[in-house]
Order: structure tokens, then C-alpha cells, then sequence
């Protein structure tokens, strides 16, 4: 179970961000999450570590080392968040007359792919001009907000290789968070993970459809798991709705359909609840998509906004179901109802739930009450069987 250990407006504070963490890993501990997610740590042109540019450059390095060390010490692994589609100089080139000379390490234009289109209103000009010894063509989708970083070329697979070990012995992170797959072909992100060897990885790929992620955990010879978003955006319109018909899309909908042992859920993140502007809903919306995501297959990450709110009870309650219910990845999942006004699963063979406005229950038609509650909310309710060692309110 991940936390994501930030938002949006913390990633600027990364010395408050990183104090705050090493006081709260024990409450993650407690709670039975084992894995969080840090930002990105290197130096940046903006607040936020998403335009990195000197990799070796880490602000509050002191403050950094003493929340891996936390985490370590209550068995928790430290998840990194790592740009690498994209990089930002630290001057200007004489060769580009542009932000295309880069240190630490050190590049010049032959590291950046040569069709590095601008945004607007300079969406005509690349980042390395063609006059210029630019990279390769893009293997990937264009960021206009950077210079693209050419993984075809061996020293820049070199020198990447080189960073994420490093990120792994010196700063002591077990496990990566590879920010935008979607710009660089998916054979590099397994190239980097066998040679830097990580505990878990797990890709940002921000689409729904089907075929083109089970393609990139197969080009990424399934070395890395991926963001759930289809599930984020269908759960969010079944709930906002009250019709789970949406779940039931096992093309565009939850990877839980096709992959559920590569499926990363999650309701937000700092995009989602940042900039996208795009929260997933109220606290009572908000809770209905933890008691689904907390009670299914996959590996669930929770929101550092969540957590922080009114719904921590709910979650909490919700993880230590889990845990008594050994639910995981490899979990069955066999879904009962899934149109308007309900959804009802059973998950594993000792956890069963229902969302939505209509009754349901696992013990309809059933001459025993072989299931007892063990959660509930608004337009939610989870239940256990009584072979459980917990006790609850019969339903």
C-alpha cells in the first residue's frame, strides 16, 4: 500500500515537506502502508521538481536523508520520483543560442532529440535547431516545455543508469516512479530498471485505452506497473452518477480488468489536484472511491490530501480490511451488479461490498448470515466473513 508523501503546493517546501514526513512515518507505519512516494529531489527550474536540471544538485539534502532514514527504520520503502523525458540547462549553448547546455551531468545538443518542438507561441522553433548536432527523433510524445532528452544515445543511457544508482546508494531509495512514460519509448524504462535493479517501479502513462498500455508493459518487457487511470476516471463517473455501467468498460475502464497485478490505483495526485484542477470529488465522493480502490486487486496509492482529511478514519479502516482479508494484487475479483444506482463485488473469498444508492447485501437469498459489516459510509458498505477473526454489526 503507497502513500503519495506530497501535493502540489508542499513539492515548493521541500524543507518543511521532508521534516513533516520523518514525523509521520510512524502514523504510515501503523496504518499498514509500506511504500511512499517522494517528489522529484534534484534541482529544478520550477518549485515543484518536474523541469529538473543539475541531477546531483539536491536541495535540503540533510532533510531528505533523515526522511529516508525514517522510513527505513519503520519498514517502509522510499519511492522516487524520477523526470528523466526531460531535462533543463543550466546555460546557454553558443552552438543553439538556447537553454541547451546541461551539467551534471554534462550534455550539449547531441542529447536532445532533434524534432524538441517549443510551446506556444514558439511552437515553430525546436530546442536544438537543425543547424545545430542534434539527437535522434523522438521515440516518444513531444513536451514543449522542455528540451526532450534523446535515449537512444549510449552515454545519455550511461549517465542515466549511473543516476538511478546513485539515487538507490546514496540517497537510499528502493523503488522508482518513472514520470512521463509516454514521452520516450517504453524499451528504455526496462533498459534502466534491469541495470539499477529497484524494488518496485511504477510508470506515469497518462492514457486509458487498452491496447496502447498492455503495448508499453510489453515493449517495457513487464518490468514496471502502471498508473491506473482508467479506473481513477471511470470510478469517478460512476460514483459522480451513481451508475457503476462505467466500471464495467474493461477497454478504456479499470486495468484491473486486463493486468490487475500491474495496476497502480489511485483517486488523485498532484496533477489531478494540482494544475488539472480535476479533485475527484467530496469527502463523501472521495470516501466511496477509497472503499473500492483500498478493497480491490492492485497495489492502491493513497493521496497525502486524503490522508491529511476527515477521511484518514475511513482509510485507515479500510487498509486494516485488507490486511485481514490478505487482499493483493493476484486477488480474484468476481463483480455481482454493476449498473445504476449499485455495484456490488466480492474480492478474494472473504471480503464482499457494495456502492451506490440501491440495498444490497451478501447474505440476500442465503438461509445463514455467513457475513457480518465491517465498514460503511454514505452509498458504501464492506463486509467480512464471520470465519474472520474481527467482529462486527451484522448486517
Amino acid at each position: 500500500n503507497t502513500l503519495q508523501g506530497f501535493d502540489y503546493d508542499l513539492m515548493s517546501n521541500r524543507k518543511l515537506l521532508y521534516k513533516q514526513l520523518v514525523r509521520e512515518m510512524p502514523l504510515f507505519a501503523n496504518a499498514g502502508i509500506n511504500m511512499v512516494w517522494f517528489p522529484p529531489p534534484s534541482s529544478s527550474a520550477d518549485a515543484q521538481g518536474y523541469l529538473p536540471g543539475k541531477w546531483y544538485d539536491i536541495p535540503f539534502r540533510r532533510e531528505l536523508d533523515l526522511a529516508v532514514r525514517a522510513a527505513k527504520s519503520h519498514g517502509i520503502v522510499s519511492m522516487v520520483d524520477v523526470v528523466l523525458n526531460h531535462r533543463t540547462a543550466a546555460k546557454i549553448s553558443v552552438n543553439s543560442s538556447d537553454w541547451t547546455s546541461f551539467e551534471e551531468p554534462h550534455w550539449g545538443e547531441w542529447a536532445i532529440v532533434k524534432d524538441d518542438w517549443k510551446c506556444e507561441p514558439e511552437q515553430h522553433l525546436k530546442f536544438c535547431p537543425d543547424n545545430c548536432t542534434c539527437g535522434a527523433l523522438d521515440t516518444g510524445d513531444n513536451a514543449c516545455y522542455a528540451p526532450d532528452i534523446d535515449h537512444s544515445n549510449l552515454r545519455v543511457q550511461k549517465d542515466t543508469i549511473n543516476w538511478l544508482n546513485w539515487l538507490r546508494s546514496d540517497l537510499g531509495f528502493d523503488s522508482f516512479r518513472f514520470d512521463n512514460t509516454k514521452g520516450y519509448a517504453a524499451n528504455y524504462t526496462a533498459l534502466y530498471i534491469e541495470a539499477s535493479s529497484p524494488f518496485y517501479s511504477v510508470g506515469e502513462y497518462f492514457d486509458t485505452n487498452k491496447d496502447l498500455l498492455t503495448n508499453w508493459i510489453q515493449e517495457s518487457r513487464a518490468k514496471s506497473s502502471l498508473f491506473d487511470f482508467g479506473m481513477r476516471y471511470k470510478l469517478k463517473d460512476s460514483i459522480h452518477q451513481d451508475n457503476y455501467e462505467h466500471l464495467m468498460d474493461d477497454f478504456y475502464g479499470p486495468m484491473i480488468w486486463y493486468d490487475k497485478e500491474r495496476s497502480v490505483t489511485f483517486l488523485d495526485n498532484h496533477d489531478t489536484a494540482g494544475d488539472l484542477n480535476d479533485r475527484f470529488g467530496t469527502a463523501e465522493q472521495i470516501s466511496m472511491g477509497y472503499a473500492v480502490i483500498l478493497s480491490h486487486p492492485s497495489l492502491p496509492c493513497i493521496f497525502w490530501q486524503d490522508w491529511k482529511s476527515e477521511n484518514q478514519k475511513m482509510i485507515k479502516e479500510v487498509l486494516a480490511i485488507r490486511q485481514r482479508c490478505h487482499i493483493g494484487p493476484t486477488s480474484s475479483w468476481k463483480v455481482e451488479q454493476g449498473t445504476t444506482g449499485l455495484y456490488a463485488a466480492f474480492v478474494g473469498d472473504r471480503l464482499a461490498i457494495k456502492l451506490g444508492s440501491k440495498d444490497w447485501s451478501p447474505n440476500s437469498g442465503s438461509a445463514t448470515r455467513e457475513w457480518v459489516r465491517a465498514a460503511a459510509g454514505p452509498m458504501w458498505c464492506i463486509w467480512e466473513r464471520i470465519e474472520s477473526e474481527h467482529t462486527g454489526e451484522s448486517a
